[in-house]
């Protein structure tokens, strides 16, 4: 069992912490302690965690009041929504007087789907500067026999304090892709153009509509930056729909942007957020030296075809 922490000159524990363990003795010995605290405290305390360490909490807790379980595999869905439901809890946990907030979470991990666990990496890396004087302690677990040893590496910078996956991503594009540009950008004409292509690969239509608005905010996003050419590719795999926007005239972009609101009197920079939470995946990366901002939409399993090699939607 590793717990990890950002080091401090002051003696206190920090506000985000891993607990990487491999045995549920392991997992209780540090998990359950943490938990006391904050019921003995009168804080709200959550956790989100996989079937088998619930049924350990339940049986070392029983059901005290203030404690909440919650299956990992309904709560770590997506990054950015799962950040912001946890913002949402927090705020309210506080506004109802509680004086502190607990958190114990484990993402279930998305087996070889690298570029969903990338993002993971990313919204752990964020949650430092979000919890900054905030009265909320989170004890980050995970499991050794499930996340491969490079993502473990990457869990244990972030949690002694590096800001997450310091390379940007390389966002190619598969062989065989049409392009469409844009020439001065015309965003009405272009969000069209993704909810056409949607629509043709088979997304159900409240996804359709769903990733339009996402292309949409990533559209006037790119439009608030210039007025230069726009380039918009779709394809789909078998299991997912993708949308790629690579604006001509945009500058790099922090891979974590769109993760945190701007504030309520902020004018802009909600679109990247808005994206974010209206896509199943975003990712923010490179492609040619320039800004690529790539959308993910999963097809629908009634309609979804057997996997196979990417192939574009015309």
């Amino acid at each position: 069992m590793t717990t990890i922490g950002p080091p401090t000159a002051v003696p206190r524990r920090p506000a985000h912490r891993a607990l990487l363990y491999q045995t549920q003795d392991d997992y209780a010995a540090m998990v359950v302690p943490f938990l006391l605290d904050g019921l003995e405290a009168g804080q709200s305390v959550w956790v989100a965690a996989p079937v088998a360490n619930l049924e350990t909490l339940r049986a070392e807790l029983g059901d005290p009041p203030g404690l909440c379980l919650v299956d990992a595999r309904d709560w770590y869905l997506r990054p950015a929504r799962t950040l912001w439901a946890y913002l949402a809890f927090i705020d309210g946990q506080l506004a109802e007087g509680r004086s502190a907030v607990r958190l114990t979470g484990e993402l279930h991990w998305p087996g070889d789907d690298q570029r969903l666990a990338r993002e993971w990496l990313v919204y752990e890396s964020v949650l430092d500067g979000l919890l900054a004087g905030m009265p909320v302690e989170v004890l980050c677990t995970y499991n050794q026999d499930l996340v491969p040893a490079p993502a473990l590496q990457e869990v244990r910078a972030i949690h002694q304090g590096a800001t997450g996956p310091g390379a940007t991503v390389e966002l190619p594009l598969p062989g065989g892709v049409g392009t469409a540009r844009f020439e001065p950008l015309d965003v009405v004409g272009a969000v069209a153009h993704v909810e056409g292509r949607a629509r043709r690969a088979g997304l159900a239509e409240a996804d359709v509509q769903r990733l339009a608005a996402a292309a949409a905010e990533v559209l006037w996003d790119a439009s608030e930056r210039g007025p230069g050419r726009t380039a918009i590719s779709t394809w789909e795999d078998g299991r997912d729909f993708f949308c790629q926007v690579e604006p001509g005239t945009a500058p790099a972009v922090d891979p974590m942007a769109g993760y945190l609101a701007p504030g309520h009197s902020a004018a802009a920079g909600w679109g990247l957020w808005l994206a974010r939470q209206r896509s199943d995946l975003l990712e923010i990366g490179a492609r040619s030296g320039g800004l690529a901002v790539r959308l993910r939409a999963r097809l629908s399993r009634s309609r979804r075809p057997r996997p196979g090699a990417p192939r574009p939607v015309r």
